[in-house]
């Protein structure tokens, strides 16, 4: 049995999900950038505009709380690249299904047939109208004059 299914609905919410998470994963990264970058002032000692170090807080406060943001950091970034090999892997077992044959893309190929059969009798309904007011259209505007 095939481990992922191969309906157009289900690809479509694998691709949906692994993109939800994907963008997921990012703002994580980029919502757990220190907080000293985002509220500083730009003059490089180390207080934000409140005018509070950033290492503030006792004794070795600022490295336990950079060391915590950096493991948070390195979670999500793993995370994001789970996500994106999840991503990966969809597109790579659609391209063999689609090299094997196995993707349908258009439908069954009786369906196929039935809607080409159609189409084509479509075609010639529409050109024999054409023609038949190409005759009637050039013949009437002759005969009235």
């Amino acid at each position: 049995m095939d481990p992922f299914p191969r309906t157009s609905g289900a690809l479509l919410d694998r691709a949906g999900a692994d993109v939800a998470q994907l963008l997921k994963r990012f703002e994580n990264v980029v919502g757990l950038a220190p907080m000293s970058a985002r509220e500083g002032d730009g003059d490089g000692d180390g207080e934000g505009k409140s005018g509070v170090k950033s290492g503030a807080g006792g004794a070795g406060g600022g490295r336990t709380r950079t060391a915590v943001e950096v493991y948070q950091i390195e979670v999500e970034t793993a995370a994001l690249i789970r996500a994106a090999e999840s991503l990966l892997s969809l597109t790579r077992s659609l391209k063999e299904a689609w090299l094997f044959g196995t993707l349908k893309t258009l439908g069954t190929e009786e369906s196929t047939r039935k809607a080409e059969g159609k189409m084509d009798e479509d075609v010639r309904g529409v050109a024999e109208g054409l023609e038949r007011l190409i005759r009637g259209g050039g013949g009437g505007s002759g005969g009235g004059g």
